[in-house]
């Protein structure tokens, strides 16, 4: 069995800003107790092929979150950034290996294992929200000892409406029914939520980018908007504590 400081993970970025993307995996590093050192990076807008033996050295794979998707998921064109990030994420399904795949991760994982998923801006989901668990969480490795409801940080407009299959939901919410699914077979879990991610986190970016996220076609920055997006926010221990009960009950155990 392998002490904490002897794992290694590899992680899929989908971030083109150099910022986001180190933020990103400090946070990942922070909650799963983990050395940024012990963490290699799979940038799939830089790279354009993976060679998935090299899965054999990890163990573990995590996938993050993407602000620069778009619709990828969605057309027949797939772009090499996503395909390449299914690619990976389908060699780990079929090797068994564990994984931990968040917001774009979740979706990407749905899409290529056989899923299905779709596009709703009316039901966009953002902020720190509060999440129900199923009756197939309570005896789950991570969450059988999470308080319900819990809050945790998710923006989507895409929603999953059909698992693929061999997997069972975990969490949800009224308007999302699904929103973590894990494979009964294998160490393989995937978070429409960001259970990497802090309140201070999703403040800091959304002030960062607020020209962005705000500002509409014509140019107009709406300074209401962004005082709505920024207010009412919570602390999501719960959620961040998915991570390091992910290294403890699966990596060490």
């Amino acid at each position: 069995m392998k002490k904490r400081e002897e794992l290694k993970v590899l992680l899929i970025q989908l971030r083109k800003d150099p910022e986001t993307t180190i933020d990103e995996l400090k946070q990942f590093a922070k909650h799963t107790g983990l050395e940024i050192s012990q963490f290699d990076t799979l940038q799939v807008f830089e790279e354009d092929a993976y060679d998935t033996d090299k899965l054999e050295q990890y163990d573990a794979l995590f996938v993050g979150g993407s602000s620069d998707d778009a619709d990828a998921l969605l057309i027949e064109d797939t772009p090499l950034f996503a395909r390449l990030a299914k690619k990976v994420i389908r060699a780990a399904y079929e090797r068994k290996m564990p994984v931990f795949a968040s917001c774009f991760g979740f979706q990407a994982a749905a899409v290529e294992l056989g899923g299905k998923l779709i596009y709703d801006e009316d039901s966009e989901e953002f902020g720190t929200l509060p999440f129900s668990l199923t009756d197939s969480a309570s005896d789950d490795l991570l969450f059988k000892d999470t308080q319900a409801p819990f809050f945790a940080v998710v923006g989507h407009k895409k929603f999953v409406t059909q698992l693929p299959e061999g997997a069972v939901n975990l969490v949800q919410t009224d308007l999302c029914p699904f929103h973590s699914f894990k494979f009964t077979d294998r160490p393989f879990y995937a978070f429409q939520f960001h259970p990497e991610l802090t309140k201070q986190q999703l403040l800091e970016w959304l002030t960062r980018y607020k020209e962005r996220y705000f500002t509409d076609k014509k140019g107009f920055f709406n300074e209401e908007a962004f005082l709505r997006a920024v207010t009412g926010h919570v602390e999501v221990p719960e959620a961040n504590a998915l991570l390091g009960k992910f290294v403890d009950r699966i990596l060490l155990a």
